[in-house]
């Protein structure tokens, strides 16, 4: 299997996107080799979120400052997920610095699978049994958010990133679990954005976005 690394590395156009990709791979590596047990998370402030798209929908205003907020936390919250998708589905052995996965032992797995829990208790852990605090922080469609992310650092103005930001949120939406790997109340935050549109006050779609 290809691994998402190898496609970044190759489409690689944007050095901010770089810069960011590299500096915080170096952050989470840095954790893991000082045996921090579980991966730093930031999410996203519900009350900014809310703010943001409540003062775009009804006044066509970006809030650039809180935009740019929430910017920086989306891109690294979506960079550790692409992370550990490769690292659990192809690259663990580099992490213990063992030559092969084969070398891998239950502990090893264990180890990783704590450090990149979500730490919600769920017992719907994927791959590796349960009782690791919560479900990984990895996904079937990093590459995915990969795509949906380089929109955003494509961005020239700020609705364009807004609206690169909207898609990333519809995505985790609808996973149901991602939401809260991104945002203060997961789930419950990101229906209050959804009623915009259910009381008819929408993000309106640009053709040249």
């Amino acid at each position: 299997m290809i691994k998402l690394a190898d496609i970044i590395y190759e489409s690689i156009g944007d050095r901010d996107f770089e810069h960011d990709y590299y500096e915080i791979r170096d952050e989470v590596e840095n954790e893991w080799q000082r045996g921090q047990k579980h991966q730093s998370w930031r999410l996203i402030p519900a009350r900014d979120l809310i703010i943001v798209w409540n003062t775009y929908a009804k006044y066509g205003r970006v809030n650039e400052e809180k935009l740019d907020k929430i910017w920086d936390i989306i891109k690294e919250c979506a960079i550790k997920i692409m992370l550990n998708s490769d690292w659990w589905n192809h690259g663990m052995e580099e992490l213990f610095g063992k030559d092969s996965y084969d070398e891998l032992t239950r502990d090893d797995f264990d180890r990783f699978a704590t450090f990149m829990s979500d730490r919600s208790g769920s017992q719907l852990w994927r791959g590796s049994g349960d009782g690791h605090g919560g479900m990984g922080r990895y996904s079937d469609v990093a590459k995915h958010l990969y795509n949906l992310l380089m929109k955003g650092y494509s961005a020239n103005i700020p609705e364009e990133k807004l609206f690169a930001i909207d898609q990333i949120l519809n995505v985790v939406h609808g996973s149901g679990a991602m939401a809260k790997w991104f945002v203060e109340g997961g789930v419950m935050t990101l229906n209050k954005l959804r009623d915009f549109d259910v009381k008819g006050i929408v993000l309106p779609v640009k053709e040249n976005i």
